[in-house]
């Protein structure tokens, strides 16, 4: 079986989104039986074995990361050559007025847009007059959080501005979430991903879902469905023959997309 992406996943993709937004907070299901024709179907004949979290803790349907939020506020920079340094993740990112940056808004919205090329954070310019300089900064996916600060060894350049952190605090649920992409891969991080068995049977398939996903015939739901071996399948276990009440742990687990 080749990975099946559902529609509504790749309806999202398509919109500008990433795979790792997409999936903020996921657990992985997994079946025995035969596996659906598509990512869309209902979860079909076979049996739910084994739900996968953090640490198998439970995972309501209801239960969400929460994104950190900070705030800029710029009050003097609407000058030639005026500098805001932004400090994240302990990384100096530096604004520069221009002879255009006329009023603080303009200011503030050049410095969201600088912030918004950093992936792990989001940034929009909030200010609804030419006198207000805000930015509100969150993280681009729940529960990672980041650290902000004034940059250029804490002077924070010749404008007049300031940081007010955690505005919203991090707040991690214990679903599954992506370690950051390195070399085009999506690779687990150091955290245990298990899960409890409910059943006895064979693992044959599986699903990544977001924790509210009923297993119905949906075209909106994000998922992503595969099959379960020892080898060569799309999710490889040690043993694919599940034993009720033991405990199933993956490892290991990267995801790619293909260069082509």
């Amino acid at each position: 079986m080749a990975t099946k992406y559902s529609t509504g996943l790749r309806n999202l993709l398509e919109r500008g989104k990433s795979l790792g937004e997409a999936f903020d907070d996921f657990i992985i299901k997994v079946f025995s039986g035969t596996a659906p024709s598509d990512a869309d179907q209902v979860e079909g004949s076979g049996s739910l074995l084994c739900t996968i979290t953090k640490a198998s803790e439970e995972v309501l349907s209801t239960e969400l990361s929460v994104a950190k939020q900070a705030s800029i506020d710029i009050t003097v920079a609407a000058n030639d050559g005026k500098t805001i340094i932004v400090a994240i993740n302990a990384v100096d990112y530096t604004y520069a007025t221009v002879t255009a940056d006329d009023n603080l808004l303009k200011v503030a919205r050049k410095v969201a847009l600088m912030l918004e090329g950093i992936p792990e954070i989001q940034a929009i310019a909030h200010a609804t007059a030419a006198g207000d300089g805000k930015v509100a900064v969150k993280s681009s996916i729940a529960g990672l959080t980041f650290t902000i600060a004034k940059g250029g060894g804490g002077g924070g350049g010749t404008a007049t501005w300031s940081v007010t952190d955690n505005t919203i605090a991090n707040v991690r649920s214990d679903a599954l979430q992506w370690g950051t992409p390195s070399n085009a891969q999506m690779a687990k991080p150091s955290e245990v991903w298990s899960g409890v068995n409910l059943l006895t049977g064979t693992a044959t398939w599986f699903r990544i879902v977001r924790p509210d996903d009923t297993g119905a015939l949906l075209t909106t739901a994000k998922r992503i469905q595969g099959a379960v071996s020892t080898t060569g399948a799309e999710l490889n276990l040690m043993n694919i023959n599940l034993v009720k009440d033991a405990i199933l742990t993956i490892d290991t687990a990267v995801f790619n997309l293909p260069v082509s």
